[in-house]
């Protein structure tokens, strides 16, 4: 197992990289952080910035060719639509994950919801990756959860296919990577 400060000095490399090439494919001049006021944006912003100087950040919308940032988990994603942008760059991580990179996770109130309901972040985390990375069926994907849980999941997950496939561009680091590879 990776030690946090290894993995996250990896997932800093790819989602760099990643972000680097979106701008340069893009013709854009840099990046628009759109929650500067989540907390998991300051991880955000420290890639984007370690990848492209902190010129080429903003926190807020500026005139010009600026590429659109959203800070939206991979829990986020999968469950709800977070405000549009070109690119998440932490839209393959899990919220949960999150806690051992950054301050805790503070995720939407709708997640934030689902989560309680379903015995925390790391159970709500554990039943998606279940569904989304070892490709279980979802009802047995959501069988580790409270019967409630899962049925708010469930429609969740259903409601939220649409803007799963068109969520932007999302820096691949698992096996199915929402806006990539996990369409249903």
């Amino acid at each position: 197992m990776m030690n946090p400060e290894a993995r996250r000095e990896r997932l800093g490399r790819v989602i760099g990289g990643v972000t680097r090439q979106a701008v340069q494919d893009s013709g854009s001049a840099g990046v628009v952080l759109l929650d500067a006021a989540a907390p998991e944006s300051g991880l955000g912003y420290e890639w984007c910035a370690a990848a492209l100087g902190r010129e080429r950040v903003l926190a807020a919308p500026a005139p010009g060719a600026w590429l659109s940032v959203g800070t939206a988990s991979k829990t986020t994603l999968l469950l709800a639509s977070p405000a549009p942008a070109a690119l998440f760059p932490l839209g393959d991580i899990y919220g949960s994950a999150l806690a051992g990179l950054c301050p805790p996770w503070n995720p939407p109130a709708p997640i934030r919801d689902l989560a309680d309901a379903a015995g925390g972040p790391e159970a709500l985390d554990a039943a998606l990756r279940r569904w989304a990375d070892e490709r279980r069926p979802l009802p047995e994907a959501l069988a580790i959860l409270p019967a409630p849980a899962a049925a708010l999941v469930r429609d969740a997950l259903f409601a939220n296919r649409f803007a799963r496939r068109h969520c932007g561009l999302v820096p691949k680091l698992s096996s199915r990577t929402p806006g990539i590879d996990l369409w249903e």
